[in-house]
């Protein structure tokens, strides 16, 4: 385990990352329970299943099959967080416009990182690995061995990027207001739950962090968004929180007078598709 300071970009113009940031901790799914393990997936990967094309999805994988090959001690791009550990690794991303649009400083935000494993990479490779389209160029092979080994690309000031299996606490106040509007824009009648869920991060619960979840039946693929609401079962943790609720120190989120506990509308997010058997056997190598 180790603890250290870093720096993320949350688009919190997503309003599930919104949710998110404004519960403030939130883990990476190869360090939840078993059962939630199988069944929740990084945005990340979320991000590449729901994409129009499969692409990108098959740079990663390759990425993956070289990590799992060579580097199992190194944690995968596609169950970790992503966080920058220094602020010359964040300069670089403000200048160079392969980044996306997502790496913007008004997205900014530190954090506090518990990684139980962490992989600290030089992200130049991955840029220079992957054409326009995403596609892989010549010499890839080679550059993935320097990405997973921790070299440094050359001709380049690095990019260092840290992939965590771990949690991260949101420490901007500024980014949690912002969040915050967005999801009282988006969803206002269920302020309420996300009060529960920033709550519930003061006691070192994921209850009410969003996550994905991925489901392939036949050749029908489905990623749908829920909430997670497991320690609420409790009674344990209900007394917690009720004692945690009544201390009034300063430490509770208190948004709204209402009461309801209402699951925001995930409907428009889900994504639903038909596989060819070349992108079944495609998600079947993972």
């Amino acid at each position: 385990m180790r603890d250290f300071p870093g720096f993320v970009y949350l688009n919190i113009e997503n309003p599930m990352v919104a949710w998110n940031t404004v519960k403030g901790w939130v883990a990476s799914t190869g360090i939840v329970a078993g059962d939630e393990r199988d069944a929740f997936i990084s945005f990340n990967m979320a991000g590449l299943l729901s994409a129009s094309g499969f692409g990108r999805l098959v740079t990663e994988i390759e990425i993956e099959r070289v990590r799992r090959q060579y580097y199992p001690h190194q944690v995968s791009r596609l169950t970790g967080l992503f966080v920058f550990d220094d602020v010359d690794s964040v300069a670089q991303t403000w200048s160079e416009q392969s980044w996306g649009g997502h790496f913007d400083t008004k997205y900014l935000t530190d954090v506090g990182v518990a990684a139980n494993r962490y992989s600290r990479v030089d992200a130049n490779w991955i840029t220079r690995m992957m054409d326009q389209d995403a596609n892989l160029v010549e010499g890839t092979l080679e550059m993935i061995h320097s990405y997973w080994g921790g070299v440094a690309a050359p001709y380049v000031e690095p990019v260092w990027e840290c992939i965590v299996e771990g949690w991260v606490t949101v420490w901007g106040r500024q980014i949690k207001l912002g969040a915050l509007a967005e999801i009282q824009k988006y969803w206002p009648s269920s302020v309420k739950l996300l009060e529960y869920a920033g709550n519930a991060a003061a006691l070192r619960s994921l209850d009410g962090a969003i996550y994905p979840h991925a489901k392939l039946v036949n050749k029908e693929l489905s990623v749908e968004y829920y909430i997670r609401r497991v320690d609420a079962k409790r009674p344990e943790f209900s007394e917690q929180l009720g004692t945690f609720m009544r201390a009034r120190d300063g430490r509770q989120c208190f948004f709204t007078s209402e009461t309801d506990l209402v699951t925001p509308d995930f409907q428009m997010y889900n994504i639903s598709r038909h596989l060819s058997d070349s992108d079944k056997a495609l998600l079947f190598s993972i």
